[in-house]
């Protein structure tokens, strides 16, 4: 779990002490640069290459980015760009051109705090990520998705009710609402670094949690 901060750490103490006595479990509380490093851990197992990358973790309220050579973490950054506050705060649904339109420039100006580099892959990893490629297709989806693929995905997301589509493919209504939102961030990191590939990454977090529990027990 991530360290809850602010009004809410109060309410994050309950749910650990709720959540142990249910399991019978000690529930442990990370905090947000322990998410990003084992997040990374997870992808690069599988996608790190030795020259400059970038993996993104789409997550529902923030977006975190990190810049990376081989398997090694070089800069990071968290930008509020969540997929499912923007689809939210900027999408109706199905959302229109002037909505999509206002959420790229909300985005663009959170990517200016993007770390920079000179990035010769993405890698996407989230729920966005992970569930972009069954649009595309529900049998064989690509695990490497281009910029057409994207506005493809963009076209399908956008042509009919958040229920309907839902039901087309086979997950809820609140995701298919986020994956509108998503999809704009995806592109556009695509074209902040000048990339016209995007890697989807299934190993993230829980991925990266079980290699640091190989490698370093319950000392992970």
């Amino acid at each position: 779990m991530r360290h809850p901060g602010g009004a809410s750490a109060s309410y994050g103490a309950a749910f650990v002490r709720q959540a142990s006595a249910a399991i019978g479990e000690p529930v442990r509380i990370i905090s947000s640069k322990r998410e990003a490093e084992l997040s990374f851990l997870g992808a690069a197992s599988r996608h790190a290459i030795r020259r400059e990358w970038a993996l993104v973790d789409l997550g529902g309220a923030s977006t975190e980015v990190v810049i990376a050579r081989d398997e090694k973490m070089l800069r990071s950054a968290g930008l509020p760009i969540g997929s499912g506050v923007l689809a939210a705060t900027y999408l109706s649904d199905p959302p229109k051109p002037q909505e999509r339109a206002r959420l790229r420039r909300a985005a663009l100006r959170e990517l200016t705090q993007a770390p920079d580099g000179e990035v010769e892959r993405l890698v996407a990893t989230g729920g966005t990520a992970s569930n972009l490629p069954g649009v595309l297709a529900r049998r064989n989806p690509p695990a490497v998705l281009t910029t057409a693929d994207l506005l493809t995905c963009e076209s399908r997301l956008d042509g009919h009710r958040a229920s309907h589509l839902a039901t087309r493919y086979g997950m809820p209504a609140n995701r298919v609402k986020a994956l509108r939102a998503g999809v704009e961030a995806l592109l556009l990191l695509l074209d902040w670094y000048g990339l016209a590939l995007l890697h989807v990454s299934h190993e993230g977090l829980r991925h990266g949690m079980l290699l640091a529990y190989l490698k370093r027990g319950e000392s992970w």
